[in-house]
């Protein structure tokens, strides 16, 4: 397995799955735009406060887009809301 690549920021495997699971199951209350900017926010590295707590929110539910709906609770109530 490669190393990590010089210039290119790593990003936990938790916040790639979280992207991944709003570009997928965007909710249809959530505007295109808002995902964008979630999906923007969500792929970046973060402490381990913020990635055990978007594990969780993707643990709340069942339903993908409730999960993106408590993903981006979560990142708002932590003041990193995509603005």
């Amino acid at each position: 397995m490669p190393g990590p690549v010089p210039g290119v920021p790593h990003v936990p495997l938790t916040m790639r799955r979280a992207a991944g699971l709003v570009r997928d199951h965007r909710p249809a209350s959530m505007t295109a735009e808002d995902a964008a900017r979630l999906v923007e926010t969500l792929e970046r590295d973060y402490a381990l406060r913020v990635t055990t707590a978007i594990r969780s929110a993707m643990a709340s539910s069942a339903d993908p887009a409730e999960q993106v709906v408590a993903i981006a609770r979560v990142l708002e109530d932590l003041g990193l809301g995509a603005s």
